[in-house]
């Protein structure tokens, strides 16, 4: 079930929304609606708790700029989609500045609205299977969630785990090998302590890598022809 948010000064435009979402979805869906940017934030924050996928804005919110309330959502929750409403064509050229999912026409259409609502789940079907899931080391085993693109690459210390993306370090309890059964076919075992994602690599240098993060990852001796071969043969092909 989608959770989808509309946000929008004129309330009858709002309720065509809501009726165009509900039929194509046929109910399957949770709809909140707010005519104003501290209900949509306090809603989005203290209510649902980020748990939104779609936020749909109108570009003019009066007194109110619907960019600048798609930023402060975005803000609070980078994973929340992003898609602009409005009367005017003109509307789209200030909009890309946050790369929204979507921009509709206003009055509406409902192919276009469903192309809207098909390409959200589309979105999220894809971040979905692009999810590694683990308990954290550092949170009482707490079950986190990231995407594993963002990884840069993850290094073991006998059965405990850190696992690095480009702003943060993640600790968990198990083995490389399990942890790489948990991974597609763009990581790499470059050594018996690391993995690599090969889309993070810079450059090859000697006995390693650089990582676009310019963190070192080494190659180990005996894996060493067969990783450079195929890191070489990778960063053709990109």
């Amino acid at each position: 079930m989608l959770h989808i948010a509309i946000c929008d000064k004129d309330v009858q435009e709002m309720s065509v929304l809501e009726n165009t979402i509900n039929r194509i979805l046929n109910g399957r869906v949770i709809i909140s609606k707010h005519t104003n940017p501290f209900s949509l934030i306090t809603y989005v924050v203290d209510e649902a708790k980020g748990e939104v996928d779609a936020v749909y804005i109108n570009v003019d919110m009066g007194k109110h700029n619907g960019i600048r309330i798609a930023n402060s959502v975005l803000e609070e929750f980078a994973n929340i989609k992003i898609i602009f409403t409005s009367s005017d064509l003109k509307d789209a050229i200030d909009i890309f500045t946050i790369d929204p999912m979507y921009f509709l026409i206003k009055p509406y259409s409902e192919d276009y609205v469903r192309d809207s609502i098909y390409k959200l789940m589309n979105i999220i079907q894809e971040e979905q299977t692009d999810l590694i899931s683990f308990k954290s080391a550092e949170n009482k085993g707490k079950k986190i969630s990231i995407k594993a693109r963002d990884i840069y690459y993850i290094e073991s210390e006998l059965r405990v785990i850190h696992i690095y993306t480009v702003d943060a370090k993640y600790t968990t309890y198990m083995t490389l090998d399990e942890i790489q059964a948990k991974l597609k076919s763009n990581f790499l075992r470059c050594h018996r302590s690391f993995i690599v994602n090969k889309d993070k690599i810079k450059k090859l240098i000697k006995q390693g890598m650089v990582l676009f993060n310019d963190k070192f990852v080494p190659i180990s001796r005996s894996k060493s022809k067969e990783v450079i071969q195929i890191v070489n043969d990778y960063l053709q092909l990109n």
